[in-house]
């Protein structure tokens, strides 16, 4: 099938000591590619990395540590890159969830901005998980064209909110929630948007913006609306204020 694609070519597997990337390997050698592997030492023993004995130079080391991450790729310069290495335990995420998501999104973003840079890299294959995709319970695999998961916190939180932002005079308010493993909603902290020194605290499918509540609905609108520490909805608010009052 793959005839010669792989003969001869450089070939970097990140997480090449998991289950995965040690099949890979394997795999990958023996369509004749020069295989290289970046990840941490496997934290079991024995291990299916270690049985199977590969000969393949490996660099052990975390993904999130651009420095290194960078240095190794600029001095084997490969042609295709499989990307693997990754937190991907769930369980482990509800209990580390800031080490998950540096590994998974700060580590591939390392990993993207050094093959950017070195210029040899053709292919870049990201490997991901079914865990994505909506679960609809489904008896064969999920692919690229299925809908993926995730959702608008419920409208009784937003309720919630609203409510106490109208009995408290707030003009707006962030809310903190958090999902427990049996899908239950909580409110961890509440906080005033005046004065926050980021541009946006709250991004939805990777776009920033801020929910507001319009003819009965909550609708979201995209953009930075923290700017300056909040400086211009200080000033958009003062400005309600005078048109209300007086006029203007």
């Amino acid at each position: 099938m793959f005839l010669d694609a792989y003969k001869n070519k450089h070939v970097l597997v990140t997480g090449n000591t998991g289950f995965k990337g040690s099949w890979l390997s394997l795999w990958l050698q023996k369509l004749n590619a020069e295989v290289y592997g970046y990840s941490l030492k496997s934290p079991t023993n024995p291990n299916h990395f270690d049985l199977l004995n590969l000969n393949m130079r490996t660099e052990y080391g975390d993904i999130r540590n651009y420095k290194k991450l960078a240095s190794y790729i600029t001095e084997i310069k490969p042609e295709v890159v499989f990307h693997l290495a990754a937190q991907s335990l769930v369980r482990k995420s509800y209990f580390n969830p800031r080490q998950t998501y540096e590994t998974n999104v700060m580590g591939t973003l390392n990993l993207l901005e050094a093959c950017k840079k070195i210029g040899s890299v053709n292919v870049f294959i990201n490997v991901t998980s079914d865990k994505c995709y909506e679960n609809t319970e489904q008896i064969w695999g999920y692919r690229e064209i299925d809908r993926l998961g995730g959702y608008d916190p419920p409208k009784h939180l937003f309720d919630l909110l609203r409510d106490i932002c109208q009995k408290g005079n707030f003009n707006s308010m962030a809310m903190d929630i958090f999902e427990t493993i049996d899908g239950q909603f909580y409110i961890n902290e509440l906080q005033s948007m005046f004065g926050s020194y980021n541009n946006s605290q709250m991004y939805i499918n990777g776009k920033p913006g801020r929910y507001t509540y319009k003819e009965g609905q909550y609708i979201f609108e995209e953009g930075y609306f923290n700017i300056f520490g909040s400086c211009l909805l200080r000033v958009e608010h003062f400005i309600s204020i005078l048109k209300k009052n007086i006029g203007i």
